[in-house]
């Protein structure tokens, strides 16, 4: 993808900023000619690929060296924004540290890759990456065949041992599969009473460690199953009361981490569309604040995916409660914004909105 104007627009403020300190480490004077392309598209003064924009950096109207300039340009994008968002999330950081071993060992610098390794296989095993975790000890074994301070019996029994938690893992997921199967061929009304039961001969049903459902990544993906059911009959009223038990229980339940904190998003983000659709507006825009407040954990992780879901909650629903000022506020800042700005749903909602 070379659509630098699309690239460039979609960059938030600190990326743009961070690419500019990025560029002013290098003193080539070509690495200038690099920076000038992106604010001509980064100030929108020159359409991308126009002869226009061509004749200023080339006076030659070299469209070869233009193209070679943006393939540049796009390079440098790429490594500054993996610079800046390399410890963003967990697995970043953990392959992070997995790229940084591979150098270490292609410079036969064993004992600096085996560190990173372990830095690698402390974090993966805290946050349960059982497949980041069977990477690094297929990474550690690839060493112990140069490295004689490696003892391979003890990585290949590390290894089986995360094999059979993976495995667990993987059932898990294969039951909720079977559960949500099973949900959508049978027939009920969307009664939480009546879902609720026929979930429960679900599971007694099913041949699996039951143990597994207490895992929250199970809960979670049942929730899920049980949740889009009532989606499906249309019974919203069931569904707010079932969503709101799900997030005071899951909550009491202590479920809710970094790992699954996308989870957690998600269910906010129903809650406050099941509040909005059952006109109950001011209990909406409560929840939206609690939105708002986890969009801003683990150094805004999910912000710039989910804050547009944030902006539409505020200016629907604050329309609905007859505060059309703020509600015109709120979509006009949208509107003005490229970052909540480029999914063509998303923005015909908006300009509808207005």
């Amino acid at each position: 993808m070379k659509n630098l104007t699309e690239i460039i627009g979609k960059m938030s403020k600190v990326e743009k900023r961070y690419y500019k300190l990025f560029a002013d480490r290098v003193d080539f004077k070509k690495e200038k000619k690099v920076v000038q392309l992106f604010e001509c598209i980064q100030n929108e003064k020159y359409v991308e690929d126009s002869e226009e924009l061509i004749n200023l950096l080339f006076p030659n109207g070299s469209k070869n060296s233009y193209y070679r300039l943006k393939n540049r340009l796009l390079e440098d994008l790429n490594r500054s924004l993996l610079l800046q968002h390399i410890n963003i999330d967990e697995r970043n950081s953990v392959l992070s540290m997995i790229s940084l071993s591979n150098i270490y060992a292609n410079k036969n610098q064993y004992k600096q890759a085996i560190y990173y390794l372990k830095r690698a296989e402390r974090k993966a095993l805290a946050k349960e990456l059982f497949d980041l975790l069977d990477l690094i000890y297929s990474e550690v074994l690839s060493i112990a065949r140069h490295y004689d301070d490696i003892d391979p019996n003890a990585i290949i029994l590390k290894r089986k041992e995360i094999a059979d938690k993976y495995s667990v893992i993987r059932e898990a997921d294969e039951a909720v599969l079977a559960v949500n199967y099973q949900l959508r061929r049978t027939n009920f009304s969307g009664k939480e009473i009546e879902v609720q039961k026929t979930l429960k001969k679900i599971l007694d049903g099913i041949a699996i460690n039951k143990e597994i459902y207490k895992l929250p990544r199970v809960k979670l993906k049942i929730h899920e199953c049980v949740r889009n059911s009532f989606l499906q009959a249309k019974d919203f009223h069931t569904l707010e009361g079932y969503l709101l038990k799900s997030f005071k229980d899951f909550n009491k339940e202590k479920i809710f981490s970094q790992v699954n904190h996308l989870d957690k998003i998600i269910l906010i983000s129903w809650i406050v569309n099941t509040l909005s659709k059952n006109k109950k507006f001011a209990e909406a825009l409560k929840y939206s604040d609690i939105l708002f407040s986890e969009l801003l954990k683990y150094n805004k992780l999910y912000f710039d995916k989910y804050s547009w879901t944030y902006y539409q909650s505020l200016s629907i629903n604050n329309f609905f409660l007859g505060k059309l000022k703020t509600a015109i506020e709120i979509a006009e800042k949208v509107v003005l914004n490229p970052q909540l700005k480029g999914n063509q749903f998303y923005d015909l909602g908006v300009y509808l909105t207005l």
